[in-house]
C-alpha cells in the first residue's frame, strides 16, 4: 500500500483518499489508457467515463490543488460538449491544461483521443480505453 504522495502512481490513488489538497480520487474504475508528454509516456489506471447532457467525461487518477503534501499525483481529465474539449493533466508533479482541444470519442463510447499542446508548451496525448 503507498503512504506517501511521492510514491504513489494512479493505480493506487485510493490511499490519497483525505489527504490535504486531495479533490476527488478515480481509481476503482475500469478505465485505463496512456498520457504522454512531450514524447513520455505514464499509463494511468481506475479512471471512469460518463456521458452526460452536460458532455462525455473521462477522469483516472487523482484530482488535486496546490496544496496537496509531496509531488503532486498523476491525473489525467478531459471533457467534451459538442465538438470542444477541455484537458487537464498531472504527470511528473507537474500539471498542464489544455483548451480547444482535439479530441474524438468513438461511437460506442468506448475509446477516446485527445490531443493539444499544454499552457506550458507541451505536447500532449491521452489515449482512454473505457470500460
Amino acid at each position: 500500500m503507498f503512504t506517501s504522495p511521492q510514491a504513489a502512481p494512479a493505480t493506487g490513488c485510493a490511499s490519497f483518499s483525505g489527504q490535504p489538497g486531495v479533490v476527488r480520487v478515480f481509481c476503482g474504475g475500469p478505465t485505463k489508457g496512456t498520457l504522454t508528454v512531450d514524447g513520455k509516456a505514464t499509463p494511468l489506471s481506475g479512471g471512469s467515463c460518463e456521458d452526460s447532457v452536460a458532455g462525455f467525461a473521462v477522469n483516472v487518477g487523482v484530482v488535486s490543488t496546490s496544496d496537496v503534501t509531496g509531488t503532486v499525483p498523476d491525473y489525467f481529465g478531459a471533457v467534451l460538449v459538442g465538438t470542444s474539449g477541455t484537458l487537464a493533466a498531472n504527470v511528473g508533479g507537474k500539471r498542464h491544461a489544455a483548451s480547444d482541444v482535439k479530441m474524438t470519442v468513438s461511437a460506442d463510447q468506448k475509446t477516446v483521443h485527445a490531443e493539444d499542446t499544454s499552457l506550458r508548451g507541451a505536447k500532449l496525448v491521452a489515449d482512454v480505453t473505457c470500460g
